[in-house]
Formats: structure tokens, sequence, C-alpha cells
């Protein structure tokens, strides 16, 4: 099932979702990261935006997560 993009709520934009190939996108040129580190960080935090995001900031540093 598709996801309906005009209906977006608080819960919505505080995860990340993995099966959505331009939030992947999206945070990966955020990050300035290859998608599939983006794809590593939802494997290894889940799907919190928030854990994803400080998971990217950290391997950014260089800092083990």
């Amino acid at each position: 099932m598709s996801d309906n993009k005009e209906k977006k709520t608080a819960q919505d934009r505080s995860m990340v979702s993995g099966e959505e190939d331009y939030e992947i996108a999206y945070l990966a040129q955020k990050f300035g990261v290859e998608p599939s580190i983006v794809r590593k960080a939802l494997s290894e935090v889940g799907q919190n935006r928030k854990d994803v995001e400080d998971f990217l900031t950290a391997y950014k540093r260089g800092e083990p997560f």
C-alpha cells in the first residue's frame, strides 16, 4: 500500500521509512553519505528519525555509534 503524502502527522515526520527511496535519498544528500549508509543506520538504530540522524552525524565525524 502506498503512503498518502498529503496526510502527514507528527508520527510520520518522526519516522524514516526504509521502503521509500525518496526518504533514503533525502537523508543521504542531507548528510553527504551514500544511501547504503542510511540503510545501515536504519538497520542498526531503527526508524526513529532522531536516532537515524544522530547515527549519520556520528558516522560523518568518524565516531563510533
